[in-house]
């Protein structure tokens, strides 16, 4: 995967307005830039694949032991695939189902984010980022500051 002609349009403008990039800029430092860019910024990221194995380590299981068999069926029938994808907000949904009001739902979401790295919250909508787990090369930063 590398970055679209727009995304590295967007990546070119984020660099130019950043204060904090102005002298890496100047000096052409592309690999200052792309360490930035590639390190934890601000804000939660939903997590496009998580593992049933990671989902059972969040799941308080007297909880569950304690469900319905309907509930119980409900979560069984989410993680039959073996992964749940996060950024889909009726896999939420039905987590938020079937553990309501459960510590297990905290623990399932907190797992099912992360803190986003500073390139993934420049394209990050509603929490979803197109190019979660991207990793911007110094070739890439040359790109787009020099396009």
């Amino acid at each position: 995967m590398s970055l679209t002609p727009t995304q590295l349009a967007t990546l070119k403008s984020a660099m130019l307005a950043d204060a904090n990039l102005t002298a890496f800029v100047a000096a052409g430092n592309d690999g200052a830039i792309a360490a930035y860019y590639n390190a934890t910024g601000a804000g939660n990221l939903w997590r496009p694949i998580i593992t049933v194995s990671e989902l059972n380590t969040a799941i308080v299981w007297s909880e569950f032991a304690g469900l319905t068999v309907a509930l119980q069926n409900t979560y069984l029938a989410m993680v039959v695939v073996g992964s749940v994808d996060a950024t889909n907000v009726n896999i939420r949904n039905g987590f938020s189902t079937v553990f309501t009001g459960k510590t297990s739902l905290t623990n399932l979401s907190a797992l099912a984010q992360r803190v986003a790295t500073r390139l993934e919250a420049l394209y990050a909508v509603a929490n979803v980022c197109p190019i979660f787990g991207y990793v911007i090369s110094v070739a890439e930063i040359n790109q787009a500051r020099t396009t």
